[in-house]
């Protein structure tokens, strides 16, 4: 009895991951690098041929959203992909905010030219998360007004939407079709942030990328320079300057005679450095994207 027990809710379970990994669009192989198992113990699981253990039942579960109660007794083969909670905009809008701030103050939003590439950028936010194409100038306006800014103001804050406009510029470089899937992905937690640049990072490897890479910082090279030793000046703002000195080799944004794979891996050390440190900006980058 005690076996013919265990067996339906066994073979419960594998209905349950296969349903629920066939509506998130993933294969096993997928599903397997999330949790950390291979695609050969998935199948199993699926089959009936195995069982995970409780520690592992917790990882599945996570990744679906569900309860290990869930996953084991409850049909959930019934579920259909758009009953899948979607992440709101409100939600991926907070997200960004995280990993690229931006700053403001009652002095510089009296500032026009500040207060224009503000509302500009909130408008970026939100078509980006609704997967809206905007017009290409929007991000030129929004630097030439921060830049205006930083003449008229010498603000901090306008110094630090710049480089939120510079990075923003950069992902303009990659294949609009393939950053409205990613985003797509995003949106109907088909992945999660760190999967998110995980494939990001591996849009940077193409040849017609990186031929843009190169016209990118001849363009913005000195720039990018300038606002982050502009930051690391100050020293209410120095911890930002230091964080986008990361991002600019975590995102290959920076010009050297290293690999991608190379500028990618010296971000990441230098992200976890920071954040030991104390780097409020590195630790959220980290607890968000990576969830450590």
């Amino acid at each position: 009895m005690c076996s013919q027990e265990g067996r339906i809710v066994e073979n419960q379970l594998g209905k349950n991951i296969r349903h629920l990994r066939e509506i998130n669009g993933e294969t096993l192989e997928d599903l397997g690098s999330k949790v950390f198992l291979s695609k050969t113990t998935i199948s199993g699981y699926e089959s009936g041929r195995r069982k995970p253990d409780f520690e592992k039942l917790v990882v599945i579960a996570k990744h679906f959203g569900k309860t290990v109660d869930e996953l084991l007794h409850t049909d959930l083969t019934e579920i259909q992909a758009s009953d899948i909670n979607d992440k709101s905009v409100a939600d991926i809008i907070e997200i960004y905010r995280k990993i690229f701030p931006l700053f403001s103050s009652e002095e510089t939003m009296r500032n026009n030219r500040f207060r224009s590439a503000y509302h500009l950028c909130e408008k970026v936010l939100e078509a980006f998360t609704k997967g809206e194409i905007l017009n290409g100038h929007i991000v030129v306006d929004i630097l030439d007004c921060f830049l205006h800014a930083i003449d008229e103001t010498e603000a901090p804050e306008a110094v630090a939407n710049l480089m939120w406009a510079i990075f923003l510029w950069w992902s303009q470089i990659n294949d609009i079709q393939k950053m409205l899937a990613l985003q797509n992905k995003l949106q109907s937690n088909r992945i999660d942030m760190k999967g998110c640049i995980q494939e990001y990072q591996e849009t940077q490897r193409s040849t017609e990328v990186s031929e843009k890479k190169q016209a990118f910082l001849q363009d913005f090279k000195e720039m990018i320079t300038e606002a982050i030793k502009s930051l690391k000046s100050d020293t209410k703002w120095a911890e930002l300057g230091d964080y986008y000195l990361a991002l600019t080799f975590l995102f290959d944004m920076i010009d050297t005679e290293l690999s991608t794979e190379f500028n990618i891996a010296i971000g990441n050390q230098m992200l976890v450095a920071y954040a030991e440190l104390g780097n409020p900006y590195a630790i959220q980058f980290l607890t968000t994207v990576f969830e450590i």
